[in-house]
């Protein structure tokens, strides 16, 4: 099993993945940590996302609850 590292492009960089040919999505993507991953790495044109950030981010939340008292008024 080879490491991953969620990884964000710089702000204003279109990054390409060279496996898949597509560019990295702006709010990044679980990559592998190849030569290539850890060139861009060194460079800046991506960063890490923190790992506690992104494993929540992966989580499944629902909505919270709407009470009575805090719904908006139909008009």
């Amino acid at each position: 099993m080879s490491a991953t590292a969620h990884l964000i492009p710089k702000p204003g960089l279109l990054v390409a993945d060279p496996t898949t040919l597509r560019f990295l999505p702006v709010e990044g993507a679980e990559m592998p940590l190849s030569s290539y991953w850890l060139r861009r790495l060194q460079e800046g044109d991506v960063v890490r996302r923190p790992a506690v950030l992104a494993r929540k981010s992966n989580l499944k939340t629902k909505p919270a609850p709407v009470s009575p008292a805090t719904a908006p008024e139909a008009s």
